[in-house]
């Protein structure tokens, strides 16, 4: 079974609302290794944690209309760019 990490985020923005996080480590030797706690106050681009060995991803959740627009849209294929790390996955309306 993967290793999974849940963190939800309540934004100081109260137009973003709250933020759902779900971190997967995609193999039976990964694992998620989550270094913030309960109620602390968090600002963009801060690690939340890290995974160690093996594959990963992640999955983020928002609420019902927060979301604008993502960044990069469908279809995708070989020429769609990378998202950089700390990049810009969507805009918030």
């Amino acid at each position: 079974m993967a290793a999974r990490a849940i963190i939800t985020i309540a934004c100081d923005d109260p137009d973003l609302g709250t933020v759902g996080c779900v971190f997967i480590g995609m193999a039976e030797v990964s694992s998620c290794m989550v270094d913030v706690t309960p109620g602390q106050h968090v600002r963009k681009g801060e690690e939340l944690g890290f995974f160690q060995c093996g594959g990963s991803t992640y999955c983020l959740f928002f609420e019902p209309g927060v979301v604008d627009a993502f960044v990069v849209r469908p279809p995708f294929s070989h020429d769609t760019p990378p998202v950089r790390v700390n990049g810009a996955l969507a805009r918030a309306r």
